[in-house]
């Protein structure tokens, strides 16, 4: 079940949204096992034509869940400030939705070009070129989204120089601290 987003004040445009997407260096790709176990592990990402790709051994826990459920969710965290005296974080965050498949030949080729060139951008294209061609044991997969939850969360109501533009919107973090038994974490913090 997917929801609408429900504090539209803390949206972000869709090219900011990409924006911080494009530039982020890794995501948390959340996925269940066939026995309903949820799984999120963070990975390297490339943006190519509105799809995320990301590249993977040929086995393993996330590949077993991806396999079984194609639908997963993808999030990036962008800029940061944690605020000790408001007891919260300014932050920018990006969440999609969408089927994981994996890609092959042509696709997969462009896609590992494109994670070299994103993370190693001062490698030789020949290089690259022959390293994607003898890949073989990779896998890469492609998120094609189908929805996007974008949001920037901010205390501050006028322009300060430690933070982007993005974060200097008049919105407010609500925070609420549950206490649980004392075998569990000593307290949860929630973020809405």
């Amino acid at each position: 079940m997917s929801r609408s987003m429900r504090r539209y004040e803390h949206k972000l445009t869709e090219e900011e949204s990409w924006g911080i997407l494009q530039k982020a260096d890794y995501g948390i790709l959340s996925s269940v096992s066939g026995n309903g176990q949820p799984y999120g592990v963070p990975l390297n990402h490339c943006l190519i034509e509105g799809d995320i790709y990301f590249q993977s051994a040929t086995e393993g826990h996330k590949i077993d869940n991806v396999r079984i459920h194609p639908e997963v969710s993808f999030s990036v965290v962008g800029e940061t400030k944690i605020v000790p005296e408001k007891f919260t974080t300014l932050y920018e965050s990006v969440i999609t939705f969408g089927k994981a498949k994996e890609v092959f030949t042509r696709e997969k080729q462009t896609a590992l070009r494109a994670l070299m060139k994103k993370f190693s951008p001062d490698l030789d294209p020949e290089k690259v070129s022959c390293l994607t061609e003898e890949l073989t044991g990779v896998c890469v997969f492609k998120i094609s989204i189908e929805k996007n939850n974008w949001k920037v969360q901010s205390l501050i109501q006028y322009p300060h120089p430690d933070l982007s533009p993005l974060f200097c919107r008049p919105v407010w973090l609500k925070c609420q601290i549950k206490i649980v038994p004392p075998r569990a974490f000593p307290y949860i913090i929630s973020g809405e």
